[in-house]
């Protein structure tokens, strides 16, 4: 099973073709660059940048757009809707076709083929398409607000443990209305939001062989294990992390050839790389607002 999964993550992978103003071309071969670029480049408004990969299940954009957002969106669209691809252009700035995981997509179809987009950004939210927050849009605009005014590399919202498959016990949002953020030494892959400068330490150890598991690991890795200040889950903002699709009541990663062998493809690029196959997640302290200041306090360790 693992050899399999290694092969097929190695060898046969298919070319992803991108679509531009209706127009397609091979990205393994014309990677597109800030010159040749349609006049999506023209649209850019801010410094941040949602991404996704997307397929025919989704709600992503009833949740996180509409008017006042204050970032813009990428979306890998993996369906066979050609109407839902429309709509999701239509609230895009960029919009394109492919196959693969939301990683590999990110990595193949941004941090390769277009980096110049690295550039352009300071902010960047991967999120897998499923997750919903409890107030939509402005969420997402809070998250960037507090990654930026703390100076964070790497952050999550808490998840809504009655709504929520969940992962790790520290995801789960604390229902007090004074606590901010807590400082962690992890957050989960499915909804990480990134520092330019973290993200592209990540991307310059990322293995596309990775679909996902292990790669809240390695980002952390990359940018350092344990720093107490630069990592954190944010309790001011609430998403809901579905355990299955409700249309279909199943899992879209398990639609990727496969997928079962990845916690074993992770155990061998963990070695390659040196970094650790799992770590103790920790709790370094929280920030409470009360009267619109904000007081740190350590966690107490028993």
């Amino acid at each position: 099973m693992l050899l399999s999964g290694l092969l097929w993550c190695l060898l046969s992978s298919p070319p992803v073709r991108a679509v531009w103003n209706g127009q397609s071309r091979k990205l393994d071969t014309e990677p597109v660059t800030k010159q040749v670029a349609d006049n999506n480049l023209e649209k850019i408004t801010g410094k941040k940048l949602v991404f996704t990969s997307a397929g025919d299940n989704s709600e992503w954009v009833e949740n996180w757009t509409g008017p006042g957002q204050n970032y813009d969106v990428f979306t890998v669209y993996y369906g066979k809707d050609e109407q839902r691809f429309q709509n999701y252009k239509a609230n895009s700035k960029y919009c394109i076709k492919g196959h693969g995981s939301k990683m590999q997509n990110f990595f193949n179809l941004v941090f390769t083929n277009r980096n110049f987009i690295i550039d352009e950004y300071d902010y960047f939210f991967l999120l897998d398409d499923d997750i919903t927050f409890r107030n939509g849009m402005s969420d997402i605009n809070l998250m960037f607000d507090i990654s930026h005014k703390h100076s964070l590399d790497i952050t999550m919202p808490s998840f809504d443990n009655e709504t929520s498959v969940i992962s790790f016990n520290e995801t789960i949002h604390k229902e007090d209305p004074k606590l901010l953020l807590t400082y962690t030494n992890f957050a989960e892959l499915n909804s990480y939001l990134f520092s330019r400068k973290a993200l592209t330490k990540f991307m310059n150890m990322y293995d596309p062989i990775l679909l996902g598991w292990g790669c809240d690991i390695l980002a952390l890795c990359a940018n350092g294990m344990e720093r107490e200040n630069a990592y954190a889950v944010v309790h001011a903002v609430v998403a809901t992390n579905p355990p299955v699709r409700k249309e279909t009541g199943v899992r879209e990663l398990e639609a990727i050839p496969f997928w079962y062998d990845r916690k074993y493809v992770w155990d061998g690029v963990s070695y390659r790389l040196g970094c650790p196959r799992a770590i103790p997640y920790k709790e370094y302290s929280s920030i409470y607002v009360q009267q619109n200041v904000e007081h740190k306090q350590k966690k107490k360790h028993s």
